[in-house]
């Protein structure tokens, strides 16, 4: 029943009147709006339910952010729903290179030219069919640092990436910003993240991994973006 049908039989007598009536009546309308409302709000906590309210858009933003999921650029509300709803089936996966490429596949970046290179050379790439190959190649400089820091990696994208950019003065591009986030999100805890180097074309110093010196021209041009 409706506090605004209910309120009223509650009321004393003198409360009963035309007048006063309808003034219960309207505290109940009120009542029933806020535990609409609350309702409302219960579901859209609830991201398997929330594709089908008028507010699902935003509740899932909310969630994700919560959640540290990001949407990816193609993903329908039942889709994100779904993710945000399975979750905690992921994350326990968090750190392993297999976690991170997929999170980044999810938000839309260059799978087929996407590598995650360990200072060791030890690289993953993600197929066409989600499965992760790990292949191991020569040992990749990522910093000055000794030799001792082995706990360091990066991503290397073997092609363009025209929204994939920072500058000193402007700072990263919306895409290098969300690349970041995703990685300190997923990177394993031991790890340091030394940042994203970029291979628009041509041949650099370590990529591709069958070139040595001498034996073909260098003159690669790409970019790197820093990891924060």
């Amino acid at each position: 029943m409706l506090y605004q049908d209910w309120l009223p039989k509650l009321a004393p007598p003198a409360l009963q009147g035309t007048w006063s009536g309808r003034l219960i009546k309207a505290l109940g309308a009120e009542l029933d709006e806020c535990t609409d409302e609350m309702i409302q709000a219960r579901k859209l906590s609830m991201p398997g339910t929330v594709s089908t309210m008028p507010a699902a858009t935003e509740a899932l933003a909310k969630i994700g952010a919560e959640r540290q999921l990001e949407r990816g650029p193609t993903e329908t509300d039942a889709q994100y729903g779904e993710r945000l709803r399975l979750a905690w089936d992921v994350f326990p996966r968090m750190g392993s290179h297999g976690a991170l490429l997929g999170q980044l596949d999810i938000a839309g970046y260059d799978r087929a030219n996407l590598y995650v290179i360990q200072r060791s050379g030890r690289r993953s790439t993600r197929t066409s069919l989600g499965a992760t190959t790990i292949t191991d190649g020569p040992v990749w400089t990522w910093s000055g640092k000794p030799p001792e820091a082995y706990a360091e990696f990066g991503l290397l994208f073997v092609a363009a990436q025209p929204s994939i950019t920072w500058d000193s003065l402007l700072g990263f591009s919306a895409a290098a910003a969300k690349l970041n986030r995703i990685v300190w999100r997923w990177r394993p805890a031991k790890a340091d993240f030394i940042g994203t180097a970029i291979i628009a074309s041509g041949a650099t110093w370590g990529w591709p991994t069958t070139r040595t010196w001498g034996s073909f021209n260098w003159g690669g041009t790409g970019s790197f973006i820093p990891p924060r």
